[in-house]
């Protein structure tokens, strides 16, 4: 995702006006839909999650401000640990530009290839690939696999560690549903922290947060997601 699409997401946010989470019931049981809203109300895009019981998830996302924006397909599967196992993502960015991203791991081996370039690398244990055209659910997924990550560090492909610091907690509210979260700040991709919230219990990850994506150190980019659950 661009920087200029990055700037769209942060206008929303500040408006306060954000992404809304939707069961999308004429769909499947496990697809979800997130609406993004701006200017007071006005639909600028959806994104919809399936979740497959084959274990593969896609993602179809497109966000319009102002006549601009990406328009992506994302399909993946994860390993045990939360990272992915294969990973593809196609569409256009922001201006146009083409998008065709795949990544698979096999062992100790990963490798990718985009429109930017392709790599291969020895990996040894939990390491999260960092996609350089992925949607916002992208974001959740380095989420939970940060989660079950103890010392709150999760090593990414090709370069670079995500860190995850709690800074705040508080009891909120959802619907009759009280609890205890806290307020994680994530670093190691762009300059400033993303941040996301979770139970007291864990590191982030049960309650989802949608956030503007950060550009990375380097190549790769993160994005973000928000749902009252």
């Amino acid at each position: 995702m661009t920087p200029n699409t990055r700037a769209a997401f942060t206008r929303c946010l500040v408006l306060g006006i954000g992404l809304l989470g939707l069961s999308a019931t004429a769909l499947a049981a496990e697809t979800v839909r997130y609406v993004a809203l701006v200017d007071g109300g006005k639909q600028a895009g959806q994104q919809l999650v399936t979740r497959g019981d084959d274990g593969k998830t896609t993602v179809e996302f497109i966000f319009k401000d102002n006549g601009r924006g990406p328009e992506l397909k994302e399909e993946f599967t994860l390993a045990a640990d939360g990272t992915y196992q294969t990973y593809r993502s196609q569409g256009a960015t922001t201006f146009g530009a083409k998008v065709d991203e795949t990544f698979s791991r096999n062992g100790d081996q990963a490798q990718w290839k985009t429109t930017s370039d392709d790599g291969r690398q020895a990996v040894s244990g939990t390491a999260l690939y960092s996609a350089l055209g992925g949607t916002p659910e992208s974001f959740s997924v380095a989420i939970n696999a940060l989660s079950k990550r103890s010392d709150g560090k999760l090593p990414l492909i090709p370069n670079g560690t995500l860190t995850s610091r709690k800074v705040a907690t508080a009891r909120v509210e959802c619907g009759k549903s009280p609890r205890d979260v806290e307020l994680y700040a994530v670093t190691g991709v762009g300059l400033t922290p993303t941040f996301a919230l979770g139970h007291h219990r864990r590191q982030p990850a049960p309650v989802r947060l949608h956030l503007p994506r950060l550009p990375a150190a380097g190549r790769r980019r993160l994005p973000g997601r928000r749902q009252c659950p």
